[in-house]
């Protein structure tokens, strides 16, 4: 099953029924994220497993009428544009230019798997036991994206308490960390904050400024502590 996948735009507050503060999201485009299934038979065990990869699309694959009025790359720009996005697994971020579509080639590949997993939710597989049916391993930290992604997803729009999508989200959600060495200059991808901070989810700064108050409880006579994490 297809997945729509919001890339850019703003995000509108306001309240629900219950006063409770609530955000909803307007991309600046939407990608569609379509899975691809290849079968992994097992050694001797008879059993097949499935490994999904996805590839991005455009809605539209083809703009009559901007063809029409003569701009024969536009075409077609939302159909390139959108394709690129899963052409390369780690584009280089040495560039701003690049660093933008590395960003967007995580935004894309997270949010298709949390999408996916939370449509299995069901009557005998409630939202609140979620994590006790699916488990998904984030391999070394460019998908870590997926944290404040699942978090989008039960918070604006389950609408979902804080701390119970917590909960979920860290029991859902597992790091395999290959790097041989923890401070090492590929164990760790950092993103400009301008990229996190203008993604159309406070989600991402969020979690981080919550756990910056954890910090500060548990290292009351350090302060210096939470200025590396910021």
């Amino acid at each position: 099953m297809a997945i729509e996948v919001k890339l850019g735009g703003r995000i509108e507050h306001y309240l629900d029924d219950q006063g409770r503060k609530r955000a909803r999201w307007e991309p600046a485009r939407v990608v569609v994220g379509v899975p691809y299934d290849t079968p992994i038979l097992g050694y001797h065990n008879n059993t097949a497993n499935t490994l999904r990869l996805w590839q991005a699309e455009a809605p539209e694959s083809f703009d009559f009428a901007t063809f029409n009025r003569g701009d024969y790359y536009g075409a077609v720009e939302s159909k390139v544009m959108s394709e690129n996005l899963t052409k390369v697994l780690y584009p280089t971020t040495n560039r701003c230019r690049a660093n933008s579509c590395a960003w967007s080639s995580n935004t894309f590949s997270c949010p298709v798997a949390a999408g996916h997993a939370a449509h299995h939710e069901s009557a005998a597989h409630p939202l609140e036991k979620f994590h006790e049916k699916f488990t998904v391993q984030l391999n070394d930290t460019h998908p870590a994206i997926a944290v404040a992604e699942l978090m989008r997803l039960l918070v604006d729009e389950r609408s979902m308490d804080w701390e119970p999508a917590w909960q979920i989200t860290t029991r859902h959600l597992r790091l395999h960390q290959s790097h041989p060495a923890a401070g090492s200059a590929g164990a760790l991808v950092a993103w400009p904050v301008r990229l996190v901070a203008a993604a159309p989810s406070g989600n991402h700064l969020e979690i981080n400024a919550r756990f910056l108050d954890e910090v500060r409880l548990c290292f009351i006579d350090d302060p210096a502590r939470c200025i590396a994490f910021r």
